[in-house]
């Protein structure tokens, strides 16, 4: 039985949608951090770092919406984009 519309909040405003999206980007970072804090195979931990600085851009775009700035919410900088492109080539 496909019970996932039971499981998933609707926001009723795009305010409170950059509100869920700013903790949800805090406990994704958390998670990473508990990861690397681990010993892990240098390719696991490359994959944990990318995910945390992705992570860490996507905070920024969402705390910038959440106060109103959505002109350029985030900039990805030429390191992460390098970074990005190894983990998904």
């Amino acid at each position: 039985m496909d019970d996932a519309a039971s499981r998933v909040t609707v926001p009723s405003s795009l305010q409170e949608s950059d509100e869920i999206g700013v903790e949800a980007e805090i406990r994704n970072i958390e998670m990473y951090e508990s990861f690397l804090k681990e010993d892990l195979p240098e390719d696991v931990r490359f994959v944990f770092e990318n995910l945390k600085r992705a992570s860490e851009s996507y905070l920024r775009a969402f705390e910038n919406a959440s106060q109103g700035n959505v002109s350029g919410t985030t900039s990805v900088t030429e390191q992460e984009s390098v970074a990005l492109n190894k983990v998904f080539t």
